[in-house]
């Protein structure tokens, strides 16, 4: 009874895992694209048995320079432009029906790149005749950031993470924390920290 049922055609859906090459230096994926297309194909059970198996080891190549551009931040192209490659992942006594995914959307900002002053937020509690000697230094003065266009061209500036001083008598350089949550997803900034310095001296009355 089984391998009369094996022998017998049938039409299944099976899907087959995509996998994208890097999207070019410019641009940043901020949603991500489908993971999979289904298929129609049709052939014999012995055939169908083991192939979704098959096709599930091997992720489909997806080459992302076959995307148009739809809108401002949106870019696809049709699922039967991977035709040829499904056919060469799929058995040859498969018979290929259509591909039922209709298209392969994604969503992508321009990257730009800029400098942000670094503004340092600091806590201090000088000592019994102790104060600000001129300016707090922060080094270095920028960072450069990169990130989607969108959420950085309005920014002009990023602030550390709190820094407390206590009972502070004499000028100092502390590690700052650039406050990373202030920058949002998909940006990278060249350097986590920066170095604050504090002068100070003592005042006393003439």
């Amino acid at each position: 009874w089984f391998l009369s049922v094996l022998s017998k055609s049938y039409t299944t859906t099976l899907v087959i895992p995509l996998e994208y090459e890097e999207v070019a230096d410019n641009f940043i994926l901020t949603e991500a694209p489908d993971q999979q297309i289904e298929i129609e194909v049709f052939g014999s059970g012995f055939e169908l048995l083991g192939e979704q198996f098959s096709l599930s080891r091997s992720k489909l190549q997806v080459d992302l320079d076959l995307a148009r551009k739809i809108n401002r931040s949106s870019y696809g192209f049709s699922a039967d432009k991977l035709r040829n490659q499904v056919l060469d992942n799929l058995d040859k006594d498969l018979n290929l029906r259509r591909i039922l995914t209709d298209s392969i959307l994604f969503q992508t900002q321009k990257k730009i790149s800029k400098e942000l002053h670094v503004v340092p937020l600091l806590e201090i509690d000088y000592s019994s005749g102790y104060n600000l000697r001129g300016d707090i230094v922060v080094k270095p003065e920028k960072v450069l950031v990169s990130g989607p266009e969108e959420l950085l061209e309005g920014m002009e500036l990023i602030k550390t993470k709190l820094l407390k001083l206590t009972d502070v008598s004499d000028s100092l350089s502390k590690e700052a924390e650039i406050d990373l949550k202030e920058l949002g997803e998909g940006v990278i900034i060249s350097q986590s920290k920066v170095l604050v310095e504090v002068p100070v001296e003592k005042f006393t009355e003439k």
